[in-house]
């Protein structure tokens, strides 16, 4: 992906690529400037982009390349943007509003009506992407409502700049844990993590998956994810013994297994059982804790005690081809964990985890790595994480 940080000083009402606004005349020459920069990026690494944000954090003044925007007015780039994408062949996602979570409570939804009344820009393929903003608590409600959002109107829901906290197994890490555990409970699909490191700047350095040129506990607790959940993964509904477990179950169609993530964050170890329509029995287990690093441990059987360390990650593999039933027989999960979260609009739709209808799919996905610049001018590393 790609998110734009200040249109071209040319293009905005203040003549500087810092602050200030775009000036609305220049919309037409703004969203060419995009087009002919996506044909020069495929030019150059042969490939198309696959998303791409018109600004990034649109509500923030800052003393860095920025642009402030009213949602309207985003909604108006968006808008011009999408056919052009479309007459020029060019299959790039348009992501948005690429902002805070918690910093526009209505600034998403008031962009997100606004294009949807332009017919062309709302057929048009949307990520509704938000930055990570607080601690998983927080931030719960917020991941919520961007998820519904996304679902409710057939788009995906990304979080564009995820990853804060101290660089520790109790700290930052599983901080980050419990985050993307929610983020996929309401079906995000991309996962960016802002800062891959090292850093220079001390007060961001700690924030980095990498910490004094080697990978820290960030960067182990990441790894089950992205190595566990594949490119085009159905989310499936399961049930575990123990309520307190989080608990995540993906279908991978091209090569018909499943994946069982069990997430202890109860603060003491536990030995719980899976139940599941239609799945296999069998799995290959790898633990991820304080002291292991997706370690392969095994075999176990989802329906006897599965023992899961304290704050500790297991990761339960079935082997290739160990469902060859319909899918219909498989259980599949609805957009939220929780039937108190289901509006009537959801309550008969199953999508996966890629944003599409179930059945659905995929070769796009797995972890790409993308060149940024961060707050304060240095070349930096994001990883996404986009199934």
């Amino acid at each position: 992906m790609a998110s734009i940080w200040t249109p071209p000083a040319r293009f905005k009402a203040n003549g500087s690529t810092t602050g200030g606004s775009l000036n609305m005349s220049q919309v037409g020459a703004f969203t060419d400037y995009l087009v002919d920069y996506l044909k020069y990026f495929k030019t150059q690494v042969g490939y198309d982009l696959h998303a791409l944000s018109p600004q990034n954090e649109p509500t923030i003044t800052t003393e860095y390349n920025s642009c402030d925007y009213q949602p309207a007015d985003l909604a108006t780039v968006i808008k011009a943007l999408a056919p052009k994408l479309t007459s020029n062949n060019l299959p790039t996602k348009i992501l948005y509003a690429d902002d805070i979570f918690g910093a526009f409570p209505s600034f998403l939804g008031t962009c997100l009506s606004e294009v949807n009344k332009d017919a062309t820009a709302a057929a048009y393929p949307q990520i509704l992407a938000g930055h990570y903003g607080g601690n998983e608590i927080a931030s719960r409600g917020e991941y919520r409502s961007y998820g519904r959002a996304a679902f409710n109107t057939g788009k995906k829901a990304w979080n564009s700049e995820f990853g804060n906290g101290s660089d520790s197994w109790d700290g930052g890490a599983w901080d980050n844990v419990r985050n993307m555990y929610y983020m996929l409970s309401y079906n995000y699909s991309g996962i960016v993590y802002w800062l891959l490191g090292p850093h220079t700047n001390s007060g961001q350095a700690e924030e980095s998956v990498m910490w004094s040129n080697t990978w820290g506990p960030k960067a182990r607790a990441i790894q089950p994810f992205a190595r566990s959940i594949r490119p085009g993964a159905r989310r499936v509904k399961t049930t575990c013994s123990n309520t307190n477990i989080y608990t995540l179950a993906f279908f991978h169609p091209e090569k018909e297994n499943f994946t069982v993530m069990l997430i202890n964050n109860t603060g003491s170890q536990q030995s719980v059982s899976v139940t599941g329509n239609g799945i296999p029995s069998t799995y290959t287990k790898y633990i991820t804790s304080p002291s292991q690093n997706y370690v392969q441990s095994g075999t176990a059987q989802l329906n006897q005690g599965i023992d899961l360390p304290v704050k500790g990650i297991v990761a339960l593999i079935s082997a290739d081809g160990s469902y060859t039933g319909p899918t219909s027989e498989i259980d599949l999960r609805p957009a939220y964990t929780k039937s108190a979260l289901l509006a009537p609009a959801m309550s008969n739709r199953s999508f996966g985890i890629d944003g599409r209808r179930a059945g659905a799919r995929t070769s796009r996905g797995g972890v790409r790595l993308t060149l940024a610049t961060d707050r304060n001018g240095a070349s930096v590393a994001r990883t996404e994480i986009a199934w």
